[in-house]
């Protein structure tokens, strides 16, 4: 059961990670509560659902920078941050770059 959990899981985070960051969105349409999927993260990966979805959008942005001639800004519209300042606190927080240093590094 755990596993048919975690790919259903894996498989929205990917269909989703654009517009979907919240935790509660992705129990909820796997018909589990937070706690659960918590749980099953947590005995699976060794990790909460809101790191793996964190994760998830950290490694789309760096796609989006790397591969596409995107401006920081349409990237951070693009993964549905309505603020570009908390798009860049949340990428500087998880990296240690801004988005701007992490694409001239590339």
């Amino acid at each position: 059961m755990q596993l048919q959990h975690t790919v259903k899981f894996n498989e929205l985070i990917k269909n989703n990670i654009k517009k979907e960051r919240n935790v509660h969105f992705y129990a909820e349409q796997m018909n589990v509560s937070v706690a659960k999927l918590t749980e099953i993260c947590k005995d699976v990966f060794g990790t909460t659902p809101k790191k793996i979805i964190a994760s998830a959008v950290v490694n789309e942005i760096k796609l989006l920078l790397k591969h596409t001639p995107m401006t920081i800004k349409e990237v951070a519209y693009e993964l549905n941050f309505e603020d570009v300042s908390n798009f860049i606190r949340f990428f500087i927080k998880a990296t240690g770059l801004s988005p701007k240093e992490y694409r001239e590094l590339l």
